[in-house]
């Protein structure tokens, strides 16, 4: 049984008072009760999917009209049938805090409102209707007494499909989120797993102490196997290095969670984006309830570097060389006059310009300066 929501109530309102139809005529016409055709059409009733597929036969045969195609609706019958992006920004949902209920419907949680709408407009230009309702606060996420928010999908028959992927039914039902074994991880999956359940947490001693940021992804959930399977398919897929914290252990079934080695930060960002979705950067994805942060808020602008991050990160990055030698040749200095500007020998900046040699945060900063550089563009004309 699968139900569509209220989407397509109106188009058959407008259709009918278009076409001067009485309510009793188009549900003789469609084979319907009356009830039915007034409840259709005021939106006290969903609708299951093959009593609007019924309508939308009739109607298309009698008068050349598609429903479906008017209301810009999409019944995903088979998986096959969603292009690949729309289907990487699903299995990205559900490798993070998203879940697809029994009843084939795609249900995303967060804590604002606006990254959902985003996240439903995405799916919406495929024709993928959702809704958005408030719910009352998780005490596994927060404490405070704020609304979430969650994103519900109009039921499709492919998404029972995607559930048996994903899901092992037990307990009277209830479903084991799993990996499924034969994924291939995209870049936006990667991407929405990222802003839906990972995060980037900043060294805090003044700059330019400090290491690199670290990159994390919450999989505490996930069975120990589905961990190992994911560490193997982040660097076959996408030719990234996560290890686990705590080590995997057969003595430990979940509760991990995987940590990029620093020298692939770059990599990361350059292969989901630079900066996050502006129409998202400013919403809420964290709240302080306690200790010396509480009352501040994190937003998806901080799952991204900052200056002294990218500056922490390219120091780094191999590549940088590259761009410094053009930038050099571009402003007609020779390697010497560099040395004897930042303090350090010609060779050094050579085996800098090589890639022989990685360089230190007072050593770039330094170049930085000189080179009048802006370092949070700088990732954009990086190759990795």
């Amino acid at each position: 049984m699968f139900y569509l929501g209220n989407h397509i109530s109106q188009e058959i309102k407008e259709f009918r008072k278009k076409r001067k139809l009485t309510k009793i005529e188009l549900a003789k016409l469609v084979g319907l009760s009356v009830k039915t055709i007034y409840q259709l059409e005021t939106g006290k009733r969903k609708g299951k999917i093959e009593t609007l597929v019924k309508i939308r036969y009739v109607l298309k045969k009698n008068f050349n009209v598609d429903l479906f195609e008017k209301a810009r609706i999409k019944i995903v019958w088979k998986l096959e049938d969603l292009n690949q992006q729309t289907l990487s920004i699903i299995e990205g949902g559900l490798l993070g805090d998203g879940s697809i209920a029994k009843y084939g419907i795609f249900q995303q949680t967060a804590k604002d409102k606006k990254y959902l709408e985003w996240l439903g407009r995405l799916l919406d230009k495929v024709g993928i209707k959702y809704k958005i309702d408030s719910t009352k606060s998780k005490s596994s996420y927060s404490e405070s007494k704020k609304p979430f928010y969650s994103l519900y999908t109009h039921s499709c028959p492919a998404f029972f499909e995607l559930r048996k992927r994903w899901y092992i039914d037990k307990n009277k039902g209830k479903g084991i989120k799993r990996v499924p074994s034969d994924i291939e991880l995209t870049p936006t999956m990667l991407f929405h797993w990222y802003l839906g359940d990972g995060n980037l947490k900043s060294d805090n001693r003044k700059f330019p102490k400090g290491g690199r940021p670290s990159l994390r992804l919450f999989t505490n959930d996930f069975l120990r196997e589905d961990i190992a399977l994911l560490l193997e398919r982040l660097k076959k897929d996408l030719g990234l290095n996560f290890y686990t914290f705590p080590k995997l252990s057969e003595n430990r079934e979940r509760g991990y969670i995987l940590y990029l080695y620093p020298n692939y930060l770059f990599n990361f960002f350059k292969m989901i984006m630079l900066k996050p979705p502006t129409e998202i950067e400013n919403s809420l994805t964290k709240e302080f309830l306690r200790g010396k942060m509480k009352g501040k808020t994190s937003t998806f602008r901080e799952k991204w570097p900052n200056k002294n991050g990218w500056i922490k990160i390219l120091a780094k990055t191999r590549g940088i060389g590259r761009v410094l030698r053009e930038k050099r040749k571009e402003m007609d200095l020779t390697q010497r006059e560099i040395a004897e500007k930042v303090g350090v020998k010609k060779h050094h900046i050579s085996e800098i310009e090589c890639g022989r040699k990685l360089m230190s945060l007072k050593c770039f900063t330094k170049i930085l300066d000189i080179f009048k550089l802006n370092v949070e563009a700088m990732p954009e004309v990086i190759k990795f």
